[in-house]
C-alpha cells in the first residue's frame, strides 16, 4: 500500500510528465505502452501478489479452526495378559458356595492387544497464538514488501514512458531528416531541370549536369539510409506500443523545442523508495531477533469424539503451550551481525543510487540547455543559407554564376538544417531522460 508521501510523489511526478508532453498522440501511444507493455503487466503481478501475501499475514494472529479425524483397525503385534479368571474365580466360588447358587460364573483370563482396533477420533482443533513475535513482525514485513512491488511498478512505468519518449522523438527527428534530403534532393532535380533547358540553349556546359546528376545519386543513397533508419525507428516505437513493427504512427505537429523548466529536484525517484523499503524490512528483521530470547505463548483446544466400533464419545481437551529459546548454537548472534552488514550495505546504496542520480539530473538538464541553445543558433544560420541560396539560384539561372556556387550554397543550406535537427530532437530526447 503507498503511503501518503509515496501518493504525493508518484501524482507530483505523472502531472509533470503529463504537462511536459504537449503532445495528444504521445499520450495516446503512452496509453498504449502502459496497457501492453509486458514488463509492466509482471509488476503489477507482482504488486498484486505482494498484497494477497500481506492481506494473508493479517489471518497469522487469529485463532486457526482445523477438523481433524483418525480411524485405525489392527490385527497382532504386542498384547498385555490380564489375570482376570485367576483373580476373580476364587472370590467366584467362595460366593457361589455361600449363597448356595451359581450366579457368579467362572471367568477366561483376557489377553488384550495394544494397538486399538476399530477405534475412531474425530475432532474440531482450535489454536490461537497468544503471543508470538514472528506473527505482528511478518505482518509489518508484508506491508513494506507491498510498498517495494510499488516502487518496482512505478519504476518500470517510469522506464518505460522514457524509453517510449525517446523512440518517438528518435522516429519524428527521422522523418524530419528524411524530408530535410528529399527538398533537397527536389531542389538538385529543380537545377538539372534548368541546367538541361540552358545546355539546349547553348549556354550551359555539359559538366554541370554531370555533376548535379552525381549529387543527386548521393542524395538518393542518403534518403535510402534516413528511410531505413526512420522505419528502424518507427519498428522501435511500436515494439512498446505492442503493434507490429509497420504499424502507422499518427503525425503531429511539436513545440520546436521543449517549453523550460525548473531543474530542481521534485522527490525521490523509485529507485531510491526501493531502497529505503528495503532497508525498513531489514529494520523488521533486527527487531525480530531484538526478541529472540522472548517466550513463545499459544493455546490449543480440541472439541470431537473417541471410541470403539463408532460410539459417540464426547470429549474436550485444552493445552497451554510455553516455548522459550535458550540456545541455538549461537545462530541468533550470528543473525543479528549479517542484518547489520546488509542494513549498512543498502543504506551505502542508497547513498549511492541518490548520489547518482542527483549528477545524472545535473548533467542531463546542462546537456538539455546546451542542446537547445544550439538548435536556436541555427535559426540564423538558416535563414541566411536560404537567402543566400535563393539568390545563387536567381544567378544560376541568369548565367551569372556557376553550378559549383549553386551546388555549395543548397549543401550549406541542408547541413544546417540536419544540424538544427539533431539539436532540436537531441534537446527533446534529453528532455525526457531529464524528467524520468
Amino acid at each position: 500500500m503507498l503511503s501518503k508521501r509515496n501518493f504525493i510523489t508518484l501524482g507530483l511526478t505523472m502531472a509533470l510528465l503529463s504537462a511536459s508532453a504537449q503532445s495528444p498522440v504521445l499520450d495516446a501511444l503512452l496509453t498504449e505502452a502502459r496497457q501492453h507493455w509486458p514488463t509492466l503487466q509482471q509488476r503489477r503481478a507482482q504488486e498484486q501478489a505482494a498484497q494477497a501475501a500481506w492481506a494473508g499475514s493479517k489471518g497469522a494472529g487469529l485463532p486457526q479452526v482445523t477438523f481433524e479425524s483418525s480411524y485405525s483397525v489392527a490385527a497382532g503385534g504386542r498384547t498385555i495378559d490380564l489375570p482376570i479368571g485367576d483373580l476373580l474365580n476364587p472370590i467366584y466360588a467362595t460366593l457361589n458356595q455361600i449363597t448356595q447358587t451359581n450366579q457368579f460364573p467362572q471367568l477366561d483370563n483376557v489377553e488384550e492387544q495394544l494397538f486399538p482396533n476399530n477405534f475412531y477420533d474425530a475432532h474440531v482443533r482450535i489454536r490461537y497464538p497468544i503471543y508470538q513475535p514472528e506473527v505482528k513482525t511478518g505482518q509489518a514485513i508484508r506491508a513494506e514488501q507491498v510498498q517495494l512491488a510499488q516502487h518496482s511498478t512505478a519504476a518500470t512505468l517510469l522506464d518505460l514512458e522514457r524509453d517510449l519518449r525517446v523512440a518517438y522523438f528518435q522516429y519524428r527527428q527521422a522523418n524530419a531528416g528524411t524530408q530535410i534530403i528529399a527538398d533537397a534532393r527536389l531542389f538538385l532535380t529543380e537545377a538539372l531541370r534548368a541546367t538541361n533547358s540552358l545546355i539546349a540553349n547553348g549556354t550551359g556546359l555539359p559538366v554541370a549536369r554531370s555533376r548535379l546528376e552525381a549529387e543527386l545519386a548521393q542524395l538518393d543513397a542518403q534518403l535510402l539510409q534516413a528511410r531505413t533508419q526512420a522505419a528502424n525507428a518507427q519498428a522501435l516505437l511500436n515494439y512498446y506500443r505492442g503493434q507490429a513493427p509497420d504499424a502507422p504512427v499518427a503525425d503531429e505537429l511539436l513545440p520546436a523545442l521543449p517549453q523550460p523548466a525548473t531543474a530542481t529536484s521534485t522527490a525521490d525517484s523509485p529507485e531510491v523508495a526501493q531502497l529505503r523499503s528495503a532497508i525498513t524490512i531489514v529494520g523488521h528483521q533486527q527487531a525480530l531477533e531484538d526478541r529472540f530470547y522472548q517466550p513463545r505463548v499459544g493455546v490449543q483446544v480440541d472439541l470431537g469424539s473417541q471410541d470403539f466400533n463408532f460410539r459417540w464419545n464426547p470429549y474436550a481437551l485444552a493445552g497451554l503451550s510455553l516455548t522459550v529459546p535458550i540456545y541455538d548454537g549461537k545462530q541468533h548472534r550470528h543473525r543479528q551481525d549479517q542484518l547489520q552488514a546488509e542494513q549498512l550495505a543498502l543504506q551505502a546504496q542508497a547513498d549511492y543510487v541518490r548520489q547518482s542520480l542527483d549528477l545524472r539530473r545535473t548533467t542531463l538538464w546542462n546537456q538539455y540547455q546546451a542542446e537547445v541553445a544550439t538548435a536556436q543558433a541555427f535559426d540564423i544560420a538558416i535563414a541566411a543559407a536560404r537567402r543566400a541560396l535563393q539568390d545563387t539560384e536567381r544567378l544560376y539561372r541568369e548565367g551569372s554564376t556557376n553550378y559549383l556556387t549553386l551546388v555549395d550554397a543548397r549543401t550549406a543550406l541542408t547541413q544546417a538544417q540536419q544540424q538544427q535537427n539533431l539539436a532540436r530532437y537531441t534537446a527533446w530526447i534529453r528532455y525526457a531522460e531529464w524528467l524520468r
